[in-house]
Parts: structure tokens; sequence; C-alpha cells
């Protein structure tokens, strides 16, 4: 058993690199993911296929949400989503996160990256349980007259996080609506390091919704690009309380409307270093009367560089 164990080990290492051998005092168990139809399947199936933890659950799986039924809540259960691993979302929970404290790691990069497509108007990922990680995957909308959404997370997904999520469109008319939709009274959502590629034309809404109050959340170090019909960043239905967002880049293609970020007046927010391309002459790419905006750059011309917002004021004495 021993020998084994240590075979485990080796060939974990081997799959996902230095995250196997991470000390991680009282964590939980660690479990694979990879399609039977991927390349390097069936050597993954002979080495660890018959590998079961003590509490009876199985260590490889062919589907994120087979092996988020294995896990146990709140014990940092980690799903290392292989490379070259694809799945399609026909509906809402084709990929469900709903066992708290559970991380889906997808490993590899660029074409590589663990791939999920969109093909129905319905397919979404959707985090519903709290303290959850999504990180390093591609999320691909490829259905006709478009997705709803991306990416879901729903009110119990409090404390949850998507780090270097990669979202691309397959075209114009396959596009995502929303492309993440957070639901209200949402709290300590982080989304970090994620790339939103979008194709101009089409019916985009918005990048990033808040259907309604926020608190605590941070928006921080991600790249947006598309044609949207509202705020690429829209919090405008219900109010921000200490919303952070730094560091972010963002441009809307679209004519029409030009708006990029936007918080609802009495909403509270520290936003620093964030840029803002709005693709309207006349719009306000930054709008939050309660929000303290500390050196952020904004242009709705297109070919000239931003301007600060807000402007500068006198010298501090």
């Amino acid at each position: 058993m021993k020998n084994r164990e240590n075979i485990k080990q080796l060939y974990l290492e081997q799959l996902i690199g230095p995250a196997a051998k991470q000390n991680r005092p009282g964590a939980g168990n660690d479990y694979l993911v990879l399609k039977s139809a991927a390349a390097g399947y069936e050597q993954v199936n002979r080495t660890l296929g018959g590998f079961y933890y003590d509490d009876g659950s199985k260590m490889l799986h062919t589907t994120v949400n087979s092996a988020v039924g294995a896990t146990t809540a709140s014990r940092g259960d980690r799903i290392y989503v292989l490379e070259g691993h694809t799945e399609n979302l026909t509906a809402a929970t084709s990929v469900n996160l709903n066992v708290n404290g559970v991380s889906v790691i997808g490993i590899g990069e660029g074409g590589l990256m663990p791939k999920f497509s969109a093909t129905a108007l319905a397919g979404s990922i959707t985090i519903s349980g709290t303290d959850c990680l999504l990180e390093n995957i591609w999320v691909y909308s490829n259905a006709t007259d478009g997705v709803t959404s991306g990416i879901t997370v729903a009110a119990t997904a409090d404390g949850s996080t998507l780090r270097r999520i990669r979202m691309t469109e397959a075209a114009n008319t396959k596009e995502f609506l929303t492309w993440i939709a957070v639901a209200t009274t949402i709290a300590d959502l982080t989304i970090e390091d994620c790339v939103l590629q979008g194709i101009i034309g089409g019916t985009d809404a918005n990048a990033i919704k808040f259907a309604g109050t926020s608190a605590d959340c941070v928006l921080r170090n991600n790249y947006i690009y598309g044609d949207f019909s509202g705020a690429v960043v829209d919090h405008l239905t219900g109010a921000s309380t200490t919303l952070r967002a730094t560091g972010n880049r963002m441009a809307n293609m679209d004519a029409g409307a030009g708006l990029v970020f936007s918080l609802k007046s009495d909403g509270t927010a520290y936003c620093t270093d964030n840029y803002a391309f709005g693709n309207k002459i006349d719009a306000t790419v930054f709008v939050g009367a309660a929000a303290v905006w500390h050196q952020n750059y904004g242009s709705n011309t297109l070919g000239d560089s931003g301007i600060l917002f807000p402007a500068a004021a006198a010298a501090i004495p």
C-alpha cells in the first residue's frame, strides 16, 4: 500500500506540478478530471483509475460534476481538471460547484486549458457553494443566438473566487449575453486576473452584472474587451458596500452605449488604477457618486490616451 501511495504521489506531481507537493496540514482530498476520450486518459486511468480514498471516494473522474459529487464540504478538497479536458455546457448546472469550500483548478495553458463550451442558451458554470475557487479554465460561448450567462454566481456563493478565467466567443451571433452574472446579496466575492475577450457586434449586455446589492467584493487585474449594450461592469441595480476595484483594463466598443464601470449612486467603493475606454464621445466611463475614485484613467475617443479621473485637485498642504 505504501508503494502504491508513493506511485500515486509521483504521478500526481507529473500531472499537476508543484501543487501536488504543497504541505497542506489537515487538507482534504485531491481529485482529477479528464474525459475518457482525451489524449493521455488511458495512462492516467491505468495509474490512478483504481485509487480510492479512505472515505470511499474515487480519485479519477470524467466530468467536473462527478468529482464535485465525491467531495466533502469544508474539508479543503481540490479538483484538478487536466489539460486537454473538454465539456459542453447545456444547462445552468452542467457544472455546479455546490459543495462548500471546493476548489476546481485547471491544469494547462493556451489551447490546452480545460475548455467548457456553452452550446445552449442556458449553458453555464454555476457556483452555489460558499468559499469555492474556480481557477484557470476556458469558458467558450458557442450557442446560436447567445448564452444567457457563461458563469453564474449564486447568492449562496459568499467567499468564492474566480481566478485566471479565460472567456471567449465563437462569433457575434454566438455570444455571451452576460458573461458573469452575480446574484444579489453576494458577499466577499473575488474576480481576479481574468481575461474576457469579446467580438465586435452581437447583443452582449454586460461583462460582469451584479443583480442587486453586494458587500466586500473585489475586482482585481481583469482584462475585458467587448461590445456591450450596457456597462462592462454593471452594479446599478443595487448598492455595493465597500467594493474594491483595482488594476482593471476595460474597453466597451459599442458606439451606442460607451458605458464601462457603473455603480449605483449610493454604492460605496474604492476604485484605483483602473483604465476604461468607452466608444462614444459623450459617454461617462466611470459612474458612482458615493465611490472613492483614485488615479483612474478614462477615454471615450478612439485613438486617444485616457485622462485622469477624477481630475487632479489642488495640492494637499
